[in-house]
């Protein structure tokens, strides 16, 4: 059998950014109400206008890669539509072999090769912006099945799975090589002298982003599986009994901020885009090599588990399961971390193949529960308990290779009281042979656990519906996170000289210690297909907690030094959510003698999904380091008010919605302070949508038959909008300056023969 399936998408998304006005860009900053201050006296500029002979040029250079303003104001003042494509060719081949009538083998092998342009969500809206990604997947897998007794049987699969993507810049992509070294920024020439495409980061606090920290990211995954089970019945015993082996590679080449990256969060002026017209960063972190990290280890898992059929109307699911997996090592030996003591640098010698990262785990045991007993004819009871484990992502420890001595990185992080960091010396008076970062595992790296409880209750209410009551709990510890160990406690002077070691800057220790409780009710109603007619309603209560997501992803909490303070409501909590779903199969005309309204009216199925849901949690942050501690953007301030609630205003000149909540709620939390306000205090706007379909089987003759399709998201064009921006002290909080996607329509047909 062979399949081939091509997709040609393209999209475009309107939104809208904020960029520095017109008058920003003049050193003019009589629009804003901060008072701007001269960080040379410490007074205010006259009428909040810097003086042109102090503009740097370099941040005149960079204002040309920002888009001209199109609407009024100092946010959302850039209307745009930004444009985006996916190109997908798959192949799909399968073969299948019976050898009697008790062995079979199965090969399948599938190919799928995608392009895609700007894939942010939502899509870059400035040309730089732009991320394009390549990927290749190649998965082929194998099976021997065998009766081997009537009561005896094995299945027995092995496969590999291989992907290759890449992620890459605007300038990678157009073939730009030097558009970085053309800025003039002493150090920061990565692009040509690493072979690395593109502009240093440049973060202005509550205003777009220039430059892709995340881009010219090259990467290769690689999974080789086997497996067996083993399943045996006797009496009133199903026993399954098998192995689960895979051997998981990862290589990737790159870093977090290969070209460089400057932060300016306002804390020198007063207001980030005049930090950055003066030129005058908060941190810098200078461009670095990117040095392929290549890691892998095996993660096996060995299962017994038996379904007892105690009685007839009771059933036990005792099973167990036993996972080992080994520590990851690195296979190019190019990686280094710290040792125990958090200050040596580990392994001694470079290259080291074959140095493993952490100590192993051997005590991960699974045990499984389920119970089933039937109450009467028409009611089930069931519950169950397991223990989970998932050890850590790949992308923990190929990041390695941009520690000491290999490819030493350095956060540079400016004296407030005396600024010492600009375009024209980014480094300062250390220079760039400068303290390093550090980015470690801890040695002792205990797999993320999760013990999960369930009951359920199902009754038959008539022929062919059910109600469905159920309850669903886990708690799951050891999740990971970034640990910022070298972050000084807050208060007042430079930060570097406050850090709890000298010998490091920024230390990055991922460390499992974080952990998630999930709680959640459901009430299921449940219609079998009858009449042509099969419907689902799902009603859930959910309640989901937790500290931060997860290390790659960003994850941290504001205070390194006390995780509790940011357990609270995760960024997907979703307290109520009701889908529904339904299928209609019309039964109208199919016996018609006319064979136009038989083969082209009659026979077509209508179905649908229509989903409401609560809106996800807003976090309330400040966009400077008020803390003091060389980490902005976490912070949040102080809570002096009830809870605001969602309360959006139409924008009278723009389709946004602005003033959401109201700010008086809360107030910027005193100097060298973290705030009270609690993680995702806030809640965003609900979302309500219901995608359709229409579908007919056409008959060709013989076993031929043309399947029409034709599918409707957002049917009924629901604005749903994006959360408001959680900023506090911006000008941007509590404003709403994009939507998920509008009604979509796609029409498809299948040949099927």
């Amino acid at each position: 059998m062979g399949a081939y399936e091509g997709v040609r998408a393209n999209a475009l998304t309107a939104g809208f950014i904020t960029v520095p006005t017109t008058l920003m860009r003049q050193g003019n900053f009589s629009e804003v109400s901060t008072a701007i201050r001269n960080p040379l006296t410490g007074q205010p500029f006259s009428g909040n206008i810097i003086p042109r002979q102090q503009l740097s040029p370099i941040a005149l250079k960079l204002l040309e890669f920002y888009p001209a303003t199109n609407q009024p104001g100092t946010v959302a003042n850039v209307q745009t539509n930004a444009a985006s494509t996916d190109n997908i060719d798959q192949v799909l081949a399968r073969v299948d072999q019976n050898i009697g009538n008790k062995v079979r083998l199965y090969f399948r092998y599938n190919w799928h090769d995608s392009y895609t342009s700007n894939i942010g969500n939502p899509p870059a809206a400035i040309p730089i912006q732009v991320i394009t990604q390549p990927r290749v997947n190649k998965n082929s897998l194998f099976t021997y099945t065998h009766t081997l007794r009537p009561d005896l049987y094995n299945d027995f699969r092995i496969g590999y799975h291989r992907i290759d993507f890449d992620t890459l810049n605007f300038f990678q992509v157009t073939g730009v090589p030097s558009a970085g070294a053309d800025l003039g920024i002493p150090g920061f020439n990565g692009d040509v002298r690493f072979s690395n495409p593109g502009i240093p980061t440049i973060n202005v606090s509550n205003f777009s982003t220039l430059g892709t920290a995340g881009a010219n990211w090259y990467q290769f995954d690689t999974t080789f599986q086997m497996s067996n089970v083993l399943a045996y019945n006797r009496g009133s015993h199903n026993v399954r009994t098998g192995f689960d082996l895979r051997r998981m590679t990862t290589g990737r080449r790159a870093a977090n901020d290969p070209r460089g990256r400057f932060d300016f969060t306002g804390d020198v002026t007063g207001y980030s885009v005049a930090d950055f017209m003066l030129g005058l960063p908060r941190t810098v972190i200078p461009p670095t090599d990117q040095i392929q990290g290549h890691v892998g280890g095996w993660r096996n898992g060995f299962f017994i588990n038996d379904v007892w059929q105690v009685s007839r109307d009771f059933t036990l699911s005792l099973g167990l399961r036993y996972e080992l997996n080994t520590p990851v090592q690195t296979y190019a030996g190019l990686a280094s971390m710290l040792a125990e003591d958090q200050e040596t640098i580990i392994p001694t010698s470079f290259p080291s193949p074959g140095f493993k990262f952490t100590n192993p785990n051997y005590k991960d045991i699974a045990p499984r529960l389920g119970a089933t007993y039937r109450l009467g004819n028409k009611t089930v009871v069931r519950a169950g308990f397991g223990i989970y484990y998932n050890p850590n992502q790949m992308n923990s420890f190929t990041f390695l290779t941009n520690n000491p001595p290999v490819a030493a990185v350095s956060t540079f992080s400016t004296d407030l009281t005396n600024p010492n960091l600009s375009f024209a010396s980014p480094t300062g008076v250390a220079g760039p042979a400068a303290t390093p970062d550090m980015i470690s595992p801890t040695r002792d790296l205990p797999n993320a656990r999760k013990d999960q409880w369930s009951f359920d209750v199902q009754h038959e209410l008539g022929t062919g519906m059910a109600l469905d009551f159920q309850y669903l709990g886990s708690n799951t510890s050891h999740l990971d996170r970034s640990f910022f160990n070298n972050t000084p406690q807050p208060g007042p002077g430079a930060v570097d000289p406050r850090r709890p070691s000298r010998n490091f800057r920024s230390r990055r220790i991922i460390q499992n210690d974080l952990i998630a409780d999930y709680d959640a009710v459901s009430v299921i109603l449940r219609k079998r297909m009858s009449h042509g007619i099969q419907a689902d309603a799902h009603y859930t209560w959910s309640r989901t907690r937790d500290m931060a997501t997860h290390s790659n992803g960003g994850g941290q909490t504001m205070n390194n030094y006390d995780i509790w303070a940011d357990y609270g409501p995760a960024n997907w909590d979703v307290p109520h959510r009701f889908v529904a779903s339904y299928i209609y199969d019309m039964p109208f005309l199919k016996s018609s003698s006319n064979p136009i309204l038989r083969y082209v009216v009659a026979g077509w199925q209508v179905g649908g999904v229509s989903t409401i849901q609560s809106g996800t949690p807003v976090n309330v942050t400040t966009a400077g380091d008020r803390a003091n501690i060389g980490i902005s953007g976490l912070q949040r301030p102080n809570l002096v008010g009830p809870v605001p609630t969602l309360n959006c205003q139409t924008n009278p000149t723009t389709l946004e919605l602005i003033n959401c909540y109201d700010p008086s709620a809360f107030a910027l939390q005193p100097q060298f302070t973290f705030g009270n306000a609690p993680r995702n205090v806030l809640r965003g706007p609900k979302f309500a949508a219901t995608d359709l379909s229409l579908m007919k089987n056409v008959p060709l003759g013989g076993n031929a038959q043309l399947q029409i399709r034709a599918e409707i998201f957002n049917a009924f064009n629901t604005v749903n909008y994006n959360n408001p921006n959680g900023v506090f002290g911006s000008a941007a909080f509590g404003r709403i300056s994009s939507a998920q996607n509008m009604r979509q329509v796609q029409l498809g047909g299948k040949l099927i023969f």
